[in-house]
């Protein structure tokens, strides 16, 4: 089982709305896996500097017209769509994205979606559910620091989760509920062998701490997976954050919410 965010943008889209095209090194053609196992695009947000729509579309949906829209505010990271019922969609089908928004010459409209694989041969995420969780749980941590510069429509910023401290203890593994922002941007993502190396994102949603603090954990009830990372401290020079924010290019300062978990 693997999670995958892929982040997508368009330039000063207007109100008609254009194709949006996915970010560096991120596609917008599902990635392959066991076609007899579940892929379901378990949420799906957006970030507009003007109000308007971003809408998906892909073959085996409903339609090619309209498919899955959503009215998108200004400034609002939060995620479209109902999570509670996670739409399906086939390996390798090619997702056509939609955006509507400003007008104004350079400004960058963005959203990511995030998949659940519950199989993807040659790739695998340590993932575990509320129920374990709280039987391994121990105790809390953070871990605090600030991206470094970042590069406008793309994953860029990246700090290893031992860059700012180094605090973890030894050889253990620690549970991501999910992490407080202090900068609107498109999205956070935690990236590292103990995930597949496939980015774990969150909305970059500074204002609602319910929505970010303990994201992984209510992706876990409205989805109905193990969606709560477990990062093994060994592995923190080669875990990293990564952000995906507009032209403004601002950085952004985190607090990663993690707990130590005790042997399974």
């Amino acid at each position: 089982m693997v999670i995958d965010s892929v982040g997508y943008f368009v330039v000063a889209p207007g109100a008609a709305g254009v194709a949006a095209a996915a970010v560096a090194n991120d596609s917008l053609v599902v990635k392959n896996c066991n076609l007899d196992r579940s892929v379901e695009l378990i949420s799906w947000w957006a970030k507009n500097q003007v109000s308007g729509f971003h809408q998906l579309t892909w073959p085996s949906g409903n339609d090619q017209t309209r498919g899955i829209r959503s009215r998108v505010v200004l400034a609002e990271v939060y995620p479209r769509f109902a999570r509670e019922w996670a739409p399906v969609i086939r390996p390798q089908e090619a997702v056509a994205v939609t955006v509507a928004g400003s007008a104004v010459a350079g400004d960058v409209e963005c959203g990511v979606l995030q998949y659940f694989f519950e199989d993807m041969p040659g790739v695998a995420a340590n993932l575990i559910g509320p129920d374990e969780l709280y039987t391994r749980g121990i105790k809390a941590v953070t871990v605090e620091d600030t991206t470094g510069a970042l590069t406008s429509s793309q994953w860029s910023g990246s700090r290893a989760l031992n860059a700012a401290s180094d605090l973890l203890q030894a050889n253990t593994d620690y549970a991501v509920l999910g992490v407080n922002i202090g900068v609107l941007c498109g999205a956070l993502a935690l990236r590292g062998p103990d995930i597949g190396n496939l980015r774990m994102a969150v909305p970059g949603l500074p204002t609602n701490a319910l929505l970010t603090e303990s994201y992984f954990v209510n992706l876990c009830d409205t989805s109905g997976w193990p969606c709560i990372p477990v990062i093994n401290s060994a592995n923190k020079g080669s875990t990293f954050t990564d952000c995906l924010q507009d032209e403004n290019v601002t950085v952004v300062p985190f607090s990663w919410n993690l707990v130590q978990l005790g042997p399974r």
